[in-house]
């Protein structure tokens, strides 16, 4: 009964009378749980793609100043190397 009342509107005005009613309202229910898994599970895989790409170029970063470090390039062309990035 605690699930049918959230297709309740005001004070349960609305609810499952006979069979194929609580039927449609549990198909629904399921329905609406599996778009909601859909769309919450498409929004955390853009979210970890971004958060990969982001991971990549900072790690690309990192590299390029060990590197710059490591043949002792001057200020001036560490800071041109960066812009270039």
């Amino acid at each position: 009964m605690v699930y049918y009342s959230i297709l309740a509107i005001g004070q349960n005005d609305y609810m499952p009378k006979n069979e194929f009613e609580y039927l449609f309202c549990v198909l629904v229910l399921l329905f609406s749980n599996i778009l909601n898994t859909i769309i919450f599970g498409n929004i955390a895989s853009m979210a970890s793609s971004v958060m990969h790409k982001s991971l990549a170029y900072q790690n690309m970063i990192d590299e390029t100043n060990c590197t710059m470090e490591d043949i002792k390039l001057d200020e001036i062309a560490k800071r041109e190397v960066r812009e270039f990035f």
